[in-house]
């Protein structure tokens, strides 16, 4: 889960993954702006077939809650965090 979650923020906010840690924030990513949140947030239901409520969504301030947000729905499914998660068909850019 985690990799994949970097993987769509990487691309997102045009990051190498190594740069992304549990304390990234919008204060230390330039393009982390509010349109760059809804897109990594529609990414990421996407990517992960969640929905996401606006309070979760108000609440993704940084990698580590990001990632607590997805564990949540991920657990509400019964997966596991290392489960292999499937690859969805549709997504909003196709180059990712």
């Amino acid at each position: 889960m985690e990799d994949r979650l970097k993987q769509v923020l990487g691309k997102v906010f045009e990051l190498d993954e190594g740069e992304i840690t549990n304390d990234l924030t919008p204060e230390s990513v330039v393009l982390w702006d509010s349109l760059h949140h809804l897109k990594m947030v529609t990414e990421i239901e996407l990517v992960f077939e969640i929905r996401m409520t606006m309070k979760e969504i108000r609440s993704m301030t940084s990698f580590g809650k990001i990632k607590d947000v997805v564990r949540s729905h991920l657990e509400g499914r019964g997966m596991q965090e290392n489960q292999e998660i499937p690859v969805p068909h549709h997504r909003i850019d196709p180059e990712f």
